[in-house]
């Protein structure tokens, strides 16, 4: 009956085990391989974890070793918008590589009426994100989705180029309640007391975050940095799928002529819902009552089955 109830259990533990962040492969011989680009080649190639937390193979030369870490990403960030690469932490718009942020998501959008043009409100909207050959594409109320990898290998790291100095709101929601997610920048609150920078801010269902980067003197800062990680209650061995947005002020800090509570740019998180009430939501909120139901039924059963393996586990010992 023991040795029964492990073959169960075992398949399913397995099959939650994450990949390796970095692994490099060779094709066998008169087998190319079709890479994710869409190139053909018979030449060593590799496979890592970019920043949305998707897998993605392409040739070797196209990983840049960073700190003994392997990432697919760039130091330019004209680069990095044309062809949707991510933005490595040695580029001179950021200049930070410590912690585990080494590569980031740049945003894609240079201001919110591009934002708002590219997002769709169509209550089907996840069929249509998922099964595109780009989901990136499809951008529900305007948020970009990614996966955080279990334990935070890596976190979500963002870039968004020309926020800075300007008030800025990010908002989050994992695709399935319960995960502790936190948005915070690229300081430690804890060890950096003189300068702890943005604040992390935490919830389990939603989240939202409004930074007032009025900081002056770093002069490299050419946009606003931040990363989305799970600091408790996170499955283990398991990733997490989230949405996030990012909207700024339009006049940034040193724009500033009117103190105007109305138009003020530290009142920008307040007024951006009131010009703006249309995209004061999230995801799961333009989604059918149906399929919403669905996924917590599926979401809850998931959570059934895990506590009749843990109690089977209980009974063998």
């Amino acid at each position: 009956m023991q040795f029964f109830i492990l073959l169960i259990i075992s398949p399913l533990l397995f099959a939650q085990t994450p990949t390796t962040e970095y692994e490099c492969y060779t094709p066998a011989a008169g087998a190319p391989i079709i890479l994710d680009d869409g190139s053909a080649t018979s030449n060593e190639y590799c496979c890592g974890i970019t920043a949305n937390g998707k897998r993605k193979c392409l040739d070797k030369n196209k990983f840049k070793d960073i700190q003994g870490e392997y990432h697919l990403c760039t130091n330019s960030l004209s680069e990095a918008l044309s062809d949707g690469m991510d933005l490595c932490c040695t580029s001179d718009k950021i200049g930070v590589c410590s912690g585990k942020c080494k590569s980031f998501i740049v945003w894609p959008f240079s201001d919110d009426e591009k934002m708002r043009v590219a997002s769709t409100n169509a209550t089907d909207w996840r069929d249509k994100y998922f099964n595109d050959g780009n989901t990136n594409f499809s951008y529900p109320a305007g948020f970009y989705h990614a996966k955080l990898r279990d334990q935070n290998r890596p976190p979500v790291c963002v870039f968004v180029p020309g926020a800075m100095n300007h008030v800025i709101e990010v908002k989050v929601e994992p695709d399935e309640p319960g995960s502790r997610m936190c948005i915070g920048d690229l300081r430690d609150d804890g060890s950096d007391k003189t300068n702890p920078g943005m604040p992390t801010t935490c919830d389990t269902t939603r989240l939202t975050a409004c930074v007032n980067d009025g900081d002056f003197q770093d002069g490299r800062k050419k946009g606003f940095a931040f990363k989305i990680f799970c600091d408790e209650s996170c499955a283990e061995q398991s990733d997490v799928d989230l949405f996030f947005r990012v909207r700024w002020s339009e006049l940034a800090y040193e724009d500033v002529v009117s103190t105007d509570a109305l138009t003020a740019v530290e009142m920008f998180c307040e007024y951006v819902n009131r010009d703006y009430p249309l995209f004061d939501l999230f995801p799961s909120d333009i989604e059918d009552e149906v399929d919403a139901s669905s996924r917590l039924i599926a979401s809850g059963v998931g959570s059934l089955c895990f506590s009749v393996i843990f109690f089977c586990l209980i009974l063998i010992h």
